[in-house]
């Protein structure tokens, strides 16, 4: 499968209905609003355990140089 972008996104089946102007011009009412109370508020994620990020192994040159530009 070859991919050319966000053509593909906009064209998939699920997407049929949508009205990319409406998008554009920011006329689609959003089907949920979450609540906010101050800047960074996280109220509206999951509360997951903190894992241990020292058990991960490190990455190898050739892996890192993919990270390069990032």
């Amino acid at each position: 499968m070859e991919f050319c972008g966000s053509e593909d996104v906009k064209r998939h089946r699920w997407f049929k209905v949508i009205d990319w102007a409406d998008v554009f011009m920011k006329k689609l009412q959003p089907p949920i609003v979450p609540s906010v109370s101050y800047e960074g508020d996280t109220s509206n994620f999951d509360e997951y355990p903190e894992t241990d990020w020292k058990a991960a192994r490190a990455l190898d040159p050739d892996e890192l140089k993919l990270f390069a530009n990032f």
